[in-house]
This record gives structure tokens, C-alpha cells and sequence, in this order.
């Protein structure tokens, strides 16, 4: 499914928005990751 992208879109767009595109993909997962295991925290708390 990348490639697909790469192929049509790699011609106006340089490696350097690629790899921020990626690194904030990587963080926002990251963040998301981070908020699921306070939610559980806090759940397992309250029972």
C-alpha cells in the first residue's frame, strides 16, 4: 500500500517530508500508545 503512494506522490515530494511524515506518525502512536496505559492505570485503579 506504500508503494502505490511512493510511486505517485514521490516526484514532488522530497525524502525530507517523507521522514517527518513518518517520524510523526511514529510519535502520534507513541502518544496514543502512552494514553492507552494511563487509561487502563486509572481503570484498574477504580475497580
Amino acid at each position: 500500500m506504500v508503494k502505490r503512494r511512493t510511486k505517485r506522490e514521490g516526484t514532488k515530494i522530497p525524502c525530507d517530508s517523507k521522514v517527518n511524515y513518518f517520524l510523526f506518525y511514529h510519535t502520534a502512536r507513541l502518544a496514543h500508545n502512552k494514553m492507552k496505559w494511563r487509561n487502563r492505570k486509572h481503570a484498574a485503579n477504580s475497580h
